[in-house]
């Protein structure tokens, strides 16, 4: 028995084409998908039709258009590239939205949230909630140094495992990651002060 890659649906082996090179001696899709037609993509663009893989979602471009122009996630509108920001994690080299999409939603206060909830998400593995939640147990001040009314407060994370020990000021947190991020480092400083200050 084999599951066919289109269908899903697991189907004896005398179900699917023959095909040496994989390691079953058959295709990956059973003998009733590879007889359904190629679906047709029409590109948004140019209107141009091609022939695409049964399976997965239809391209809203045609390879051509594709290289000159992008489709914003936000709007749905097929726009320039010159008309998207660049960005590195995209596949494409641009990002998702285009810059009208990306430049209101900035305007917007939810959506300058939403972008630090997807921050604190990505950096340290919690809701905005909870990372608010520990900004607000410290009340201003720095457990670390034990100064108040500090500007920029920080959520001080062990860079090997990532987790999380507290809410520290910004000078504190910069200072334990200068001295490697380990108690060793944090007693050499102190023997050099003790020494050097006589």
């Amino acid at each position: 028995m084999k599951a066919c890659s289109i269908c899903k649906v697991s189907k004896p082996l005398s179900d699917f084409l023959s095909y040496p090179r994989n390691k079953d001696g058959v295709r990956a899709s059973c003998k009733e998908c590879n007889r359904k037609p190629a679906r047709i993509a029409i590109c948004e663009r140019c209107g141009s039709e091609r022939r695409v893989r049964r399976s997965g979602s239809l391209p809203h471009l045609c390879e051509p258009c594709e290289r000159t122009h992008w489709r914003c996630f936000a709007c749905k509108q097929v726009k320039e590239s010159a008309d998207f920001h660049v960005s590195k994690e995209s596949r494409a080299g641009r990002t998702y939205r285009c810059k009208d999409c990306t430049a209101s939603l900035s305007a917007s206060a939810d959506g300058v949230r939403s972008r630090k909830a997807a921050f604190v998400k990505l950096r340290y593995g919690i809701s905005l909630e909870e990372y608010e939640s520990h900004l607000l147990a410290v009340e201003g001040t720095c457990p670390c140094c034990g100064k108040s009314g500090r500007k920029k407060m920080v959520m001080d994370h062990c860079h090997v495992t990532g987790e999380i020990r507290g809410v520290i000021c910004s000078a504190c947190n910069s200072g334990i990651g200068l001295l490697g991020d380990d108690i060793e480092g944090l007693r050499k400083a102190v023997a050099y002060l003790e020494r050097v200050s006589g």
